[in-house]
């Protein structure tokens, strides 16, 4: 450009820092920096948010204080986008104190956090399991006029699930209503499955009609779950009974939801009646996938049945349908 007479501005060099930081070529992100401060162009809050991005991404948090420090220098101010970007780093590298910290100090430097800032750091709690945190800055939150959104909910609902405090779960279902917050389809599939595994299935199917009168249409995820849950019970005939309820064909015809299903009662020790559903299956109109074969083979395998399990790899690889190799490690072959 100065070869044309022209002198490249902030967004021009704005535009090639974001650039290099994309292809992780930092040294000559630096140099170009470097020549920003020789031919006296301006930094502005853009290019710093370029470069904390940059340096939170790819765990660099130390040099984050540089850099705040030289954006005071040029007289920008961090913004919300600078200190969510920072918490995020933080949060990245484990660091949930400092993080904590820096959400609760923006105020006092004129930046109000927002929901994406709030929910990161309650992500990060939640990691790090620490609940009683997550709730109080959950009430923080809104005490604080700041509205949490179903991400946000879902995140915690997704923790609560996985430690099997299912019943909190549900209470935060109900929370996000009193807020304004319509649960979504994230929301549901998480309790739904949350309910499952703690063996409450009738309460999960419940939730199920909540959902279907709310008019949402559940997905494959969420069949599953509830069919994963009824065959751990035994209850194969009610798992017939769902599947034949499904509307959406193209749910009914997925071979994840069948495969879970044979999956769940091999392992009960269920052979048979896994090879029964197989035949249900079939005559749903739903193929069979290498997936389904594996799954039956290994039942089969696991029950003492080897010649039987032998006998049905030997003609599915006759056939192209199932490749010999994946079955090796199962101890057929």
């Amino acid at each position: 450009m100065p070869s044309y007479g022209l002198k490249p501005n902030v967004v021009c060099y704005n535009t090639l820092l974001k650039g290099l930081c994309s292809a992780e070529r930092w040294e000559e992100a630096e140099e170009l920096l470097a020549e920003m401060f020789d031919k006296d162009c301006p930094l502005d809050d853009v290019t710093f948010n370029i470069l904390v991005d940059f340096v939170c991404q790819n765990g660099l948090v130390y040099r984050v204080i540089e850099l705040l420090e030289q954006m005071l220098e040029h007289g920008c101010m961090p913004d919300v986008i600078t200190y969510t970007t920072v918490i995020n780093g933080f949060c990245k590298e484990g660091l949930i104190d400092e993080a904590v910290m820096l959400l609760k100090s923006m105020p006092s430097c004129g930046c109000k956090p927002n929901t994406i800032s709030y929910t990161i750091v309650l992500k990060g709690l939640c990691s790090a399991e620490r609940w009683v945190d997550a709730e109080e800055l959950m009430s923080q939150m809104i005490q604080q006029g700041c509205l949490p959104n179903p991400v946000t909910f879902n995140t915690l609902i997704n923790f609560l699930c996985k430690k099997g405090s299912v019943q909190q779960a549900i209470e935060l279902l109900k929370q996000m209503l009193v807020n304004g917050c319509s649960p979504d389809l994230v929301s549901y599939s998480t309790v739904i499955d949350g309910l499952g595994k703690a063996g409450k299935t009738d309460e999960a199917m419940e939730l199920l009609n909540v959902m279907v009168n709310k008019g949402m249409s559940p997905n494959t995820i969420i069949y599953s779950s509830i069919a994963c849950a009824l065959s751990r019970e035994g209850r194969v005939n009610k798992v017939i009974q769902l599947f034949d309820s499904i509307q959406d064909a193209t749910i009914r015809t997925d071979a994840v939801l069948y495969n879970a299903v044979i999956s769940s009662l091999c392992k009960r020790g269920e052979a048979d009646r896994a090879i029964e559903f197989f035949a249900y299956m079939i005559s749903s109109g739903c193929m069979p996938n290498e997936s389904t074969y594996t799954i039956l083979i290994r039942g089969l395998a696991s029950e003492g049945f080897l010649k039987e399990a032998q006998e049905l790899l030997s003609e599915l690889c006759s056939r192209g349908a199932l490749r010999k190799h994946l079955m090796r490690h199962f101890g057929v072959v």
